[in-house]
């Protein structure tokens, strides 16, 4: 019995992907260091973001979240988190991947604000974007249990903005994608793509 090489390809595909599946594939960066302790610490001084990716959807694909100055802030993986300390203010936070999305956030000082990391197509997808997590969305209540649950990471910020730094122009070309993609944003997905000063912990 013959097999096209197109059916060979995609019986072959779906094994490795299994075969990923199984073995929990996390996927690396050398811009994120595993961390011990998971707790979240807050700073009096600054707003904490916690960036929490607490599928396994989109496989071992990486994604940089940067902010709206090009600020390095870490890389996602399936399964982590990170916190960052921000500045209080206004922000504006962009995943830099096969996709951009974009979160704008006011954040107050002492306060734990949270973002979520996801598969906006779906189980197998390499396609990751980021999504607020308010008072008045349905995964407030979970963010305890996926920090719990996630490894925690920790960004080496300096690394991470020499590589940055490097990319050739790509880091101002995805800023003007986020600012864009943010602006083009209808009614229902403002309310999840805004985080309110209000919305930390």
């Amino acid at each position: 019995m013959k097999i096209s090489r197109l059916a060979f390809f995609f019986v072959t595909f779906l094994v490795a992907f299994a075969a990923a599946a199984a073995l929990g594939c996390t996927g690396t960066s050398p811009y994120m260091a595993p961390t011990t302790n998971s707790a979240v610490e807050m700073a009096p001084e600054m707003a904490t973001v916690v960036f929490v990716r607490p599928s396994q959807h989109g496989g071992a694909a990486r994604v940089t979240i940067m902010d709206g100055k090009g600020r390095f802030l870490g890389d996602t993986m399936p399964g982590t988190h990170f916190a960052v300390k921000m500045p209080p203010g206004e922000h504006l936070f962009i995943s830099w991947g096969e996709i951009t999305s974009s979160v704008k956030a006011t954040l107050a000082a002492g306060k734990v604000y949270f973002v979520e990391a996801y598969s906006p197509v779906g189980p197998g997808s390499p396609f990751l974007a980021l999504r607020a997590v308010t008072l008045s969305s349905s995964s407030w209540a979970k963010v305890d249990e996926w920090v719990a649950h996630t490894q925690g990471l920790k960004p080496d910020e300096e690394q991470g903005q020499a590589y940055l730094r490097g990319a050739a122009g790509g880091v101002e070309s995805a800023i003007r994608k986020g600012n864009t993609v943010f602006a083009g944003y209808d009614a229902k997905e403002l309310a999840e793509h805004t985080i309110a000063v209000e919305d930390g912990k």
